[in-house]
C-alpha cells in the first residue's frame, strides 16, 4: 500500500490553517490509525519509519505535540506548578484545541471543564506570597461561565511545569504536561508585565496532568 500523508486532519480551522515548508513535511511525521468505530477519530500509532509502508486505515501528519497519556502520578491538592514560557506557539498534531485534547483526556476521570488553580489565588515567585487582588476569570465560581466549554474562552488547556514555583522555558521535543485553567491563571501579567509570568499556582483538587510528547517541534 502507497503512504498516505496529509498536511492535516479534517474538519478542524485549526488543521486546514497548518503551514509547513516543504523540509518540515518530509522530515516531521507521526502515524495515527483512523478508529474503527468513528472515521472522524485517529489514535497516535507510533513515530513515521520511512521505510515502511502502511495500510490504508493508517494516515501520516506532521509532528508537533502529541497526547502520550495522562501523567503516572496523581498530583495532590495543594502541588505547585508554574506556567511553560512560550508555549503559544505549541499546537496539537491532530488539529484539536488544547481544551478538546483535555477533554478527551480527562473525561470520566477528572474534572476537566473547571480551573485545578486554587480559586482566586495565586504566588509571587519572588517572595511566595499571595498575590491579593488576582481573581479567577469566572468571578471566583468554579462553574463554568459558558456551557459549551469547548468554544468558551475563559478555560484554557495550559503548559505547565508541575512541582516548579517559577514559570520556565521546556526544550523542543521534550514532554510537556497540560492543566485545566482559567484564562487569569494562565496569563496574568500584573507582576512582570509579561504574561503568565512571576508567579505559581497550586491544585485546588487532586489529579493528574495531561502529558504531550514533542513539543514546539516544529517552531
Amino acid at each position: 500500500m502507497p503512504n498516505r500523508f496529509l498536511n492535516h486532519l479534517p474538519p478542524t480551522e485549526a488543521a486546514a490553517a497548518l503551514e509547513l515548508s516543504e523540509e518540515e513535511m518530509a522530515l516531521c511525521r507521526v502515524v495515527y490509525r483512523v478508529s474503527e468505530e468513528d472515521s472522524q477519530m485517529y489514535y497516535f500509532h507510533s513515530l513515521w519509519d520511512s521505510g515502511k509502508s502502511y495500510a490504508d486505515e493508517y494516515v501520516l501528519l506532521p509532528f508537533q505535540s502529541v497526547y502520550k497519556g495522562l501523567s503516572a502520578q496523581e498530583y495532590p491538592k495543594g502541588m505547585v506548578f508554574a506556567n511553560v514560557e512560550g508555549s503559544s506557539g505549541d499546537h496539537s498534531g491532530d488539529g484539536r484545541s488544547w481544551r478538546q485534547v483535555m477533554k478527551a483526556a480527562l473525561e470520566g476521570k477528572y474534572i476537566w471543564n473547571t480551573c485545578c488553580g486554587e480559586l482566586d489565588t495565586i504566588y509571587r515567585s519572588d517572595n511566595h506570597k499571595a498575590v491579593g487582588e488576582f481573581t479567577c476569570t469566572n468571578g471566583g465560581r468554579e462553574k463554568p461561565k459558558y456551557p459549551d466549554f469547548e468554544n468558551g474562552i475563559w478555560m484554557q488547556g495550559a503548559h505547565v511545569l508541575m512541582g516548579s514555583t517559577a514559570s520556565g522555558t521546556v526544550g523542543k521535543g521534550q514532554d510537556v504536561c497540560l492543566l485545566p485553567l482559567c484564562e487569569n491563571h494562565n496569563i496574568y501579567a500584573g507582576i512582570t508585565g509579561k504574561y503568565g509570568t512571576g508567579y505559581y499556582m497550586k491544585l485546588n483538587r487532586p489529579m493528574k496532568a495531561v502529558v504531550l510528547s514533542g513539543y514546539l517541534s516544529l517552531s
